[in-house]
């Protein structure tokens, strides 16, 4: 887990959680963007969490592997339990890149209560729809992290983590105000 733009200041700050692509990690949005100089002048803390090859699910196959539980419950629980955070869904968002687009998204949509805001960038939200049968170019290349992580098509962890499915069943009148 990386924290930027942490000031000591008095007031409480808003969080930014930001989540990386596949094959990438958590000092991508450091090493690459002006994140850094950005959250300092906006008083805001930026959460890079390391999300490895997670696809920012529970894996299908791996009992340990528990990514989306971590965030959603612990994760986000402890940040605002150790820093001087606004803990409550008007000071939270979340955005990512890839993986971790499709991750802020299926994040936000499950979890409203959590995140005023959302954001992707050329999310990857075919992931759990993705097999050898789709023919999409470069499964080669994600077959072991998209079979560790959700397992065999049509399996119950696909299904769960069908981002096109969660959107359609998600009732915005439950959203709370921010």
């Amino acid at each position: 887990i990386g924290v930027t733009g942490v000031q000591t200041v008095a007031l409480p700050s808003s969080v930014l959680y930001l989540l990386h692509g596949l094959f990438g990690d958590r000092n991508n949005w450091v090493e690459s963007t002006s994140r850094r100089r950005e959250a300092r002048r906006q008083d805001l803390i930026v959460i890079t969490a390391k999300g490895g090859d997670s696809c920012y699910v529970n894996s299908a196959t791996k009992q340990n592997d528990r990514f989306e539980s971590y965030f959603l419950n612990e994760l986000i629980p402890a940040i605002d339990g150790s820093l001087r955070t606004k803990p409550r869904r008007g000071s939270r968002g979340i955005a990512g890149l890839s993986m971790g687009g499709y991750g802020s998204l299926k994040f936000a949509l499950k979890r409203p209560d959590l995140f005023a805001f959302a954001s992707s960038s050329s999310g990857a939200f075919n992931g759990p729809l993705l097999s050898e049968a789709t023919g999409f170019y470069g499964w080669e290349e994600m077959r072991p992290s998209i079979l560790k992580a959700l397992g065999k098509p049509h399996s119950r962890a696909r299904k769960v983590n069908d981002l096109w499915r969660i959107a359609s069943e998600f009732d915005a009148s439950k959203c709370p105000a921010p």
